[in-house]
């Protein structure tokens, strides 16, 4: 629960060969002090939030996340901003995590709570139990998961095919022969599952709107008639971003129109 404690971290000739050797020696060093201060610092935003100097906390936490993207900098992040009153950052971050782990409750369960913090009340209307499931089962692992099972279910695969042809026994040929077919359905499914989350990842589809309030137009125009109004912490799906300084935007309840791209910020 987001009211909670912060969770932190679930939480690369002689005199040539001397001048290479010095270069790799120093650049091991440099690493190593990369990680301390990582470390160092990582730890100093900890303290600072939890002993509720939130504005530190999340200053440092965007420093990091300079250096190097994790989701739990970004979940840690969308904590603080959230005690700082600053929903439309705090859902900001926590998309941003889910981008990162979309397999993570603890970012799902926060960015909900956030959500219901908002004006705004978008509904997502009905939808078959089918989508559901499906995006339950893909969600269960991350790319790097689904890639793991498909090397796997592989291997199984080729182990399986040779007790098929390698074994006299009708049992053992038996369950070489459907344990390949099984393990190849597996294999097929974490590949396909790894490529749709791969394709999320880099389609930068969704944006927060961080102003208090922005005007939808109806058309790219700031002479356009206004189509409703957006508060802090919507989010949005980018169905355009062709128009210069403006984003075609689409609802969950279906609803569509153009937003100032400086209103949004694209996850």
């Amino acid at each position: 629960d987001i009211e909670g404690d912060l969770k932190t971290s679930r939480g690369k000739r002689s005199a040539q060969t001397a001048s290479t050797l010095s270069v790799i020696i120093i650049g091991f060093v440099l690493s190593l002090c990369s990680v301390e201060v990582f470390a160092v610092n990582k730890a100093d935003a900890d303290s600072a939030y939890t002993s509720g100097n939130y504005i530190q906390a999340a200053r440092i936490y965007n420093e990091l996340l300079k250096v190097d993207e994790s989701a739990t900098l970004y979940y840690n992040l969308g904590n603080a901003y959230y005690r700082l009153g600053n929903i439309g950052q705090s859902v900001v971050a926590y998309e941003k995590a889910l981008r990162l782990a979309p397999q993570d409750d603890d970012i799902r369960a926060n960015l909900k709570f956030v959500h219901s913090k908002t004006i705004d009340r978008v509904s997502s209307g009905s939808r078959m139990f089918f989508v559901d499931w499906y995006e339950s089962m893909l969600n269960l692992c991350g790319i790097d998961g689904w890639a793991g099972i498909g090397v796997a279910s592989f291997i199984v695969m080729l182990l399986l095919i040779a007790v098929y042809f390698l074994c006299g026994r009708v049992v053992l040929r038996k369950v070489g022969f459907y344990g390949a077919l099984l393990s190849f359905v597996i294999f097929i499914m974490s590949n396909f599952f790894a490529w749709q989350q791969l394709r999320a990842f880099n389609a930068h589809d969704r944006a927060v709107v961080v102003r208090p309030s922005a005007q939808i137009r109806k058309t790219p125009s700031d002479t356009s008639a206004s189509a409703f109004v957006l508060h802090e912490g919507t989010s949005v799906v980018i169905t355009d971003s062709l128009m210069k300084g403006w984003l075609g935007i689409r609802l969950d309840d279906g609803r569509e129109g153009w937003i100032k791209s400086n209103q949004v910020e694209v996850i």
